[in-house]
């Protein structure tokens, strides 16, 4: 055997050879000949087959965008209290040298979430609690030549959450107790808000005379006055939230009033009282306000007016002008933007070539003119079946450019150069059939070698990465609990709970709603994954997903162990991880049995070691794989082919940003 196939190689080298020489020789004859005959030719001018109007040809290059600027990819979230909206520069520059770009981007329709980039490339990003969540936008810049090229880049960002502090809502007033009693003087809750959590503690400043309890649940506060303590005590409240951070109240003071007394009498009596003068104790002076003037909250110590025990005393302070105060001022052309601050977003209208305002298309939609959603010959765009943009098919014949051209005596290359055609053919098929293993691997190679470096995708948070994962070792202790069962059915709890992780994950990954689509997933994973092979991977797990939620089937134990391995694996490439995110065990399998169950194994194999980046284990198992693939049936092929091709396209995605070879 091993001779018949050293005879068949030896036959498609010759015939390789001799149809290779065969055909340069007869080429460069024709070529000669041609260039002999074209020395006596005239050079024909050019013009239009269409028409006899003068053609004009354009040359342009489009512009070449660089976002290097904007490198946040994880934004605060905005309240009245923290303004943090987000501003960089979207820069461009035209290798032809053409002054003048327009800026375009894809509109994000999400309540909470502003994106907005001006005539100028300046990008505003702003967004407050509702809109939190991962988010990315198409970035078009076109240049304004006379025949305008664009380029486009996909810029991705995350709304995160910040904790804000809380805030005193209303100034608590003073009360009046009678000594020797408890009385109810306050609900908190009545005062103090978050903007973040309705849920705070409380705690009371110290007390000297009096007794204060707050009930955190209702947050009351009571107040116990012993009957010796006829004076007042001032106090003030802070408020807690889960973050720690606090608010105080105003000084309040609390007035233990005694039973009235009798006045004693003596010999002498005097027509005047003593004078009350107010003993003022206050707490720090406001931050300097846009209109030059601050505030500090004082009480009386001495209790002279009991109806105006908290005053608030002013005075003028010298204002520092900033860019988000929310007041137009320091030489601004509008609130906070123009000047000395980042240029202004020109106002929607209907005609700026933006999509927004509700539009539903650029200019189109929403408070503007219906857009055409008809195919025409005149929307500047290839479809309806046309040859070229808005010509050819339903529309007018496309104009096609004659030239100077070869002039040849002979049509074609000849019956002896097609016979020479056919004979590398045949030299190919046999060389192929020979050597289909090793050109399936060297192309694999290939693939892999030429892969971009890019930097790692991060699409999911430490906390949504976090809870999945202990989801994923809940469902993998039920599967070892369950050890004499050899079979899961699609239906059953324990399978259902992985296909809701899965399910989960795409959700958060890709900022979808928990019921998505397949199609909607897809056409996120577009706008949002940057790297082919990424979406690959996605498109092959969300096609499995697809079968496992509208079929029927049954699952071996191996199999949906492996199932689980998958999403773990996935978690991993697409979020940032530490040895902490590796404290599970992971078992190769034993690689054995017939050709179709060491494929399967092989491919856990490889999916472990993909978990661990360690890439040149995974590419070597891949390579084994391409080898028994060969061996196997049709129908078995057809089963392992999706999963081998996700296998590559992991290599492929984990060789952009790790440091395999």
């Amino acid at each position: 055997m091993n001779g018949w196939r050293t005879y068949l190689v030896v036959l498609a080298v010759l015939l390789m050879l001799s149809a290779t020489t065969y055909t340069i020789i007869h080429t460069n004859k024709v070529i000669e000949n041609n260039r002999l005959l074209n020395q006596a030719q005239v050079p024909h001018t050019i013009s239009a087959k269409a028409t006899d109007a003068m053609v004009f040809m354009c040359i342009n290059k489009p512009p070449v965008i660089n976002i290097s600027d904007c490198t946040a990819t994880q934004i605060n979230q905005s309240t009245p209290l923290e303004n943090n909206t987000y501003f960089c520069q979207i820069n461009a520059y035209d290798p032809d040298g053409e002054p003048g770009f327009t800026y375009s981007y894809t509109a994000i329709s999400q309540e909470g979430v502003n994106f907005s980039i001006n005539s100028t490339g300046g990008v505003r990003i702003w967004g407050n609690q509702t809109g939190l969540g991962y988010y990315s936008t198409e970035i078009t810049v076109r240049d304004n030549s006379t025949c305008p090229l664009s380029s486009s880049e996909i810029y991705a960002f995350q709304i995160i959450d910040v904790n804000d502090p809380p805030y005193l809502k209303a100034l608590m007033p003073s009360r009046t107790i009678t000594a020797g009693t408890t009385a109810s003087a306050y609900y908190l809750n009545d005062y103090f808000a978050d903007w973040d959590d309705p849920y705070l503690n409380y705690t009371v400043s110290a007390t000297s005379n009096i007794q204060v309890t707050i009930d955190q649940n209702t947050s009351e506060v009571k107040i116990y006055s012993p009957d010796t303590f006829c004076d007042s005590e001032t106090i003030y409240f802070t408020a807690i939230d889960k973050g720690n951070l606090t608010a105080d109240s105003n000084m309040v003071q609390i007035l233990s009033q005694c039973a009235t007394k009798t006045p004693s009498t003596s010999g002498t009596s005097s027509s005047s009282s003593s004078i009350c003068r107010p003993e003022w104790q206050c707490k720090d002076w406001s931050a300097c306000l846009p209109n030059s003037t601050r505030y500090r909250d004082c009480v009386d110590l001495h209790g002279c007016d009991i109806d105006n025990l908290l005053q608030t005393f002013w005075e003028s302070c010298e204002y520092v002008p900033t860019c988000f105060d929310g007041v137009q001022n320091q030489g601004e052309t509008g609130v906070d933007c123009g000047g000395p601050c980042p240029a202004c977003q020109p106002q929607a209208t209907c005609f700026d070539g933006v999509q927004n305002q509700g539009e539903t298309g650029v200019d189109c939609g929403g408070p503007c003119p219906a857009c055409n959603v008809a195919p025409t010959c005149f929307d500047g765009i290839q479809n309806q079946n046309e040859t070229g943009v808005d010509c050819g098919g339903p529309c007018a014949a496309c104009k096609e450019l004659q030239v100077p051209a070869l002039i040849s005596t002979n049509s074609g290359l000849g019956v002896g150069t097609a016979i020479a055609v056919g004979i590398s053919i045949i030299g190919i098929a046999l060389f192929y059939l020979l050597f289909r293993k090793e050109i399936k691997k060297t192309l694999a190679r290939i693939g892999w070698w030429f892969t971009r470096k890019q930097r790692k995708q991060i699409l999911i948070s430490d906390s949504d990465k976090l809870a999945i994962m202990d989801a994923l070792k809940k469902i993998e202790h039920s599967i070892s609990l369950s050890r004499k069962k050899r079979e899961f059915r699609s239906d059953e709890k324990i399978v259902q709970k992985l296909v809701q992780q899965n399910r989960t994950y795409l959700s958060k990954a890709l900022a979808l709603p928990i019921e998505f689509t397949p199609q909607e997933m897809t056409e996120k994973a577009n706008k949002v994954i940057l790297q082919d092979s990424l979406k690959n991977v996605f498109s092959l797990f969300m096609k499995k997903q697809s079968v496992l939620e509208t079929k029927k089937v049954t699952l071996s134990r191996f199999h949906l162990s492996t199932l689980l391995e998958e999403l773990r694996l996935l978690i991993l490439v697409t979020s940032k991880t530490s040895k902490a995110d590796y404290n599970f065990i992971a078992r190769e399998s034993s690689v054995e049995g017939d050709s179709f169950s060491k494929m399967v194994h092989l491919m856990y194999n490889a999916v472990l070691a993909l978990q661990f980046i360690e890439v040149d284990k995974a590419k070597e198992r891949y390579l084994n794989m391409l080898n028994i693939y060969e061996t196997l049936s049709e129908k078995q092929k057809f089963v392992v082919y999706d999963d081998l091709a996700k296998i590559y396209n992991y290599i492929k995605y984990e060789l952009s940003w790790s440091k395999g070879k």
